[in-house]
Order: structure tokens, then sequence, then C-alpha cells
């Protein structure tokens, strides 16, 4: 099965690990399954995100949400079965680190 990644640079040393695809403490890693990727396609939500945030969120591409397009896609997230999902805690980490999501799709 296929996993769709999120990391979250929590400073300036995560973001350089994350620049030279390297482990680090100070990156936080998120997952999202194949099944759930689908389905938040299939409700719409992506096509939403990328038209409301401007972003170009597409399986098989490689993106960067920063962290106020993930004050805006949290709203849009807000009463839907993604609202507490690992790609909304990616988001609440990006708000709070004031940083940014990268996104493996």
């Amino acid at each position: 099965m296929e996993i769709k990644y999120f990391s979250v640079p929590t400073n300036e040393e995560g973001a350089r690990a994350l620049n030279n695809e390297e482990d680090s403490f100070y990156l936080h890693d998120y997952e999202m399954s194949q099944e759930e990727f689908n389905r938040f396609i299939e409700s719409g939500l992506l096509n939403k995100i990328n038209e409301t945030c401007e972003l170009d969120l597409e399986e098989g591409k490689h993106c960067w949400i920063s962290f106020q397009q993930a004050d805006q896609i949290l709203s849009l997230l807000q009463n839907t079965e993604f609202e507490s999902s690992e790609f909304a805690g990616a988001l609440v980490d990006a708000i709070y680190f004031l940083s940014g999501v990268d996104c493996l799709l």
C-alpha cells in the first residue's frame, strides 16, 4: 500500500534536514494511507484546497504548504472526517512552529 507523507520542520535545523533529505529530531512526520487519500480526493476537499489556497496538491507531486495556507486548510477540514487526521496534525504543527508542511503525495 502506498503512503503519502507530510513533514514539518520545527526549526532551522529541521529545515536543513528536510532540504538534505535527512532524518532529524527536528522534523515531525505524518502519514496518510492511499485509501484515506482516495477518500480525501473523492470528498472534493483536495480540489477545494487547491482552489482556495492556490496550491497544486496532486498525487505523484511534491508540494509545500506555508503556515498561512495551513490555517486556511484547517478551516476547510472542519466538520469533515479529516479534521482530526494526520494531515490536520501536520497543519497544526506548521502553524505552531511558523513553518510549513512538505507534502510528498
